[in-house]
């Protein structure tokens, strides 16, 4: 729904002081997007993939050749701009949708699982990627993972969600303080999330 792909149901959203209801366009150039599934296109280089979402969202030339080489510098890959997109490892094209979703200098980034099937050293490449963007850029990000190493590395509010229902929203520290001595966040997704054999709360 924060993304505009589906009609609000109830409620209200603002994003970046727009109404998703009534400014959905104003939403759309507010927010950057990287879905679960990796969308790079494998016929086109890395340069010319940052270029379609570039002229997509309406940039100037000389603007977007300045943040194409920003952007790629800032993901590591600069040496590879003229590569075929195939030719890039999984994390290496993670690390390009990323960039690709910040052209248009987005103020939300909205990522769902932004690390499923990489590899450990290509995840921790990204973790450090997208808090070096959050402090340097002062963008929000928010992040759906059922990783919770990867929430409580990355996020200063974690949301548990069971069953379309708010569960918990804290701090990792303040979550794990109230399960207890030695939790971990897997241990507060149980706690608030758990369902036994039977269906019943644990």
């Amino acid at each position: 729904m924060m993304t505009t792909l589906i009609p609000i149901t109830r409620g209200r959203v603002r994003i970046n002081g727009h109404d998703l209801a009534k400014r959905p366009d104003d939403v759309r150039r507010s927010i950057g997007v990287l879905p679960q599934a990796m969308t790079s296109d494998l016929d086109l280089t890395v340069e010319e993939n940052m270029l379609v979402y570039a002229q997509l969202y309406g940039i100037g030339r000389a603007d977007r050749e300045r943040r194409i080489g920003e952007l790629l510098e800032a993901v590591e890959l600069t040496e590879r701009r003229g590569a075929m997109t195939r030719a890039l490892s999984g994390g290496m094209r993670r690390r390009l949708e990323i960039a690709r979703g910040l052209i248009h200098e987005p103020k939300v980034f909205f990522m769902d699982e932004p690390t499923t099937g990489l590899d450990p050293v290509s995840r921790a490449r990204v973790w450090e990627l997208l808090r070096r963007i959050n402090a340097e850029r002062g963008i929000t990000l928010l992040i759906t993972t059922h990783h919770m190493e990867e929430a409580d590395f990355l996020c200063g509010r974690v949301a548990i969600i069971d069953q379309g229902r708010l569960a918990a929203l804290d701090t990792p520290a303040s979550l794990k303080r109230g399960v207890g001595e030695g939790a971990t966040l897997d241990d507060v997704f149980v706690r608030y999330a758990g369902h036994d054999l039977e269906g019943g709360r644990p």
